[in-house]
């Protein structure tokens, strides 16, 4: 089995049959996102669009960045937040609680911010993180030192805010209220949501393994195999080293091999949607791809392999691409980088 390329191929990395963001979003399940740039990148080196495509589609709802999965924001279809804040939100809000605790921020606190952010909210209105800090700041709510990030983000996971459209032409980002975008319906249990999620994630991101998928999901390992077990017969399987790899049963796991060069932005779900990277990073230039603090550069691979690093300046006369190869015997052929 090629599972580097096999993971390209199911990426929607070499070709694609979706025609919308939101399509293709959708597919992927989610995106990581805290860099806002280079998910619009991760969106469209898979669809083909513009960056401005993507960006109308978070103007629109159609698709948010909000946090969801592990404690970090994430591109999900509007219509899959509520699944995946079923599946995931107590999660990530317990990892979360000591530090919210370290700052005075307690469920009794939330509640308070939270009602007070819902009322700003009210009547369809997008506003920025300071404007609501400052409408928390009138009711004595203290958004000093990281408080204001815990709450907004206690705030997205209890459902009461996403995303809203840019603002102005600094382009802020804003937050609107989550059911003026998602009105609440009859929604699924947490069960049937990490069943969902467990379904999306190896349709998107297959040959994957349980631990990937504890990794992505942020689920415990026992709901986490709950779920696999569940859509097991689903997929397809190959045991390798001691590893059991599953993936859609029509995925072709085997080739051919292709000849493609892909520059991936900082943070992509080929990189940061597994734990084990083995398949596409060599061991030896590991930490020149991935900082030590967990921060995910961009990076330039041969048919799936990561050979390199990539940066780009952009000024008014031209876009400037400087690329550091890992390795002196790799050449490159630039009219095959897929960008």
């Amino acid at each position: 089995m090629q599972v580097a390329q096999a993971r390209l191929r199911n990426q929607n990395l070499i070709s694609t049959s979706f025609s919308t963001v939101v399509e293709l979003v959708t597919y992927m399940g989610a995106l990581q996102a805290q860099d806002a740039n280079m998910a619009r990148w991760a969106v469209g080196v898979r669809l083909g669009c513009s960056d401005s495509e993507v960006q109308n589609a978070l103007d629109a709802g159609e698709i948010l960045r909000t946090h969801v999965l592990r404690p970090t924001w994430h591109l999900v279809a509007a219509s899959d937040l509520r699944m995946m804040l079923k599946a995931t939100a107590p999660h990530v809000k317990r990892i979360n609680y000591s530090q919210s605790k370290k700052y005075g921020l307690d469920e009794i606190e939330f509640g308070k911010c939270n009602e007070v952010i819902g009322n700003a909210l009210a009547g369809g209105k997008h506003l920025t993180r300071a404007e609501l800090m400052t409408e928390l700041n009138k009711h004595n709510i203290n958004t000093e030192d990281i408080r204001a990030a815990l709450i907004m983000m206690n705030a997205e996971l209890d459902g009461i805010v996403c995303s809203g459209r840019q603002m102005g032409k600094s382009a802020f980002a804003t937050y609107t209220l989550l059911d003026d975008v998602v009105p609440a319906k009859c929604e699924l249990t947490e069960m049937e949501s990490q069943l969902a999620l467990a379904e999306r994630y190896f349709s998107s991101h297959g040959p994957a393994t349980l631990s990937d998928f504890v990794w992505w999901s942020g689920l415990a390992v026992t709901k986490a195999r709950a779920a696999l077990t569940a859509i097991e017969s689903t997929l397809g399987r190959h045991t390798h080293n001691s590893e059991t790899y599953y993936y859609p049963k029509d995925l072709n796991v085997n080739g051919p091999d292709m000849e493609l060069i892909h520059l991936l932005p900082a943070f992509d779900e080929y990189m940061v949607g597994y734990s084990n990277r083995s398949a596409a990073l060599d061991k030896a230039d590991l930490k020149r791809a991935i900082t030590n603090n967990g921060i995910f550069k961009p990076v330039l691979t041969i048919n799936g392999c990561v050979v390199g690093t990539w940066k780009r300046t952009i000024t008014k006369e031209e876009c400037l691409l400087e690329v550091e190869i890992f390795k002196k015997s790799v050449e490159l052929d630039t009219e095959q980088v897929a960008t």
